[in-house]
């Protein structure tokens, strides 16, 4: 699975957590000072490929690092757990990036749609 940025879309995840490409396609609220503002394309990529990777075939509980030894942005990647929501196959993941000083972390949710693409999917797992 090719996670590809072919543009440098910025958008962050709850805490200022963000990944551009076909793996999240969605916008969330930029948070002023992320790590992603700071990062550059191959950063991004890192990260996004990590993530791809982490989502489409990782077992729960393994960590996925990335690292650009030229710009020293790094970070890591960890299925927490998966989960169904409805028909939807979930993972929680757990991201933490650190870039020119900043470092932000947290769990997310992500859904795989019927195209077989994964998502940002906020709400998922949590009871109704």
């Amino acid at each position: 699975m090719s996670l590809r940025v072919p543009n440098l879309t910025i958008f962050v995840y709850g805490l200022g957590l963000a990944l551009a490409g076909n793996v999240l396609a969605q916008p969330i609220p930029i948070w002023a000072g992320a790590p992603i503002t700071h990062m550059n394309r191959d950063d991004i990529e890192l990260f996004s490929d990590a993530l791809g990777k982490t989502l489409a075939d990782s077992e729960d509980g393994k960590v996925s690092e990335w690292e650009n030894p030229a710009t020293r942005a790094n970070g890591s990647v960890k299925a927490v757990r998966t989960f169904k929501d409805g028909d939807a196959h979930c993972r929680d993941v757990f991201l933490e990036n650190f870039a020119k000083g900043r470092r932000e972390r947290g769990t997310y949710p992500f859904c795989q749609g019927a195209d077989g693409e994964w998502r940002f999917s906020p709400g998922a797992g949590v009871k109704k």
